[in-house]
């Protein structure tokens, strides 16, 4: 069995003008971390004071899509942000099209 490692991935710290330069260090660091880690991981905070945040399924979705030699997922998730049965269902959603 081999020792697997993730890097978790910024996902705040968002200026909101500068979408295109942010995707664009997201996808950076994504074909950086490929090769050398086995997945990639984000946060499930929908706000951090009054910073603005990405929202995690989404991104993972986003992310997936760019990059599918990487595993994604959360680091936790927060029950409270949906209802068990669609997080279940957005959890095997994910997985299914992801790999």
């Amino acid at each position: 069995m081999m020792i697997q490692f993730g890097f978790t991935m910024p996902l705040d710290q968002l200026d909101k003008t500068k979408r295109a330069r942010y995707v664009a260090d997201l996808d950076r660091a994504l074909t950086l971390v490929s090769g050398h880690f086995d997945a990639a991981w984000c946060i499930d905070h929908l706000q951090f004071g009054d910073t603005d945040v990405l929202e995690g399924f989404t991104t993972l979705a986003y992310m997936a899509a760019r990059h599918p030699q990487l595993k994604f997922g959360h680091t936790v998730l927060c029950q409270s942000f949906r209802n068990p049965a669609l997080l279940a269902k957005m959890g095997a959603t994910l997985h299914f099209l992801s790999g």
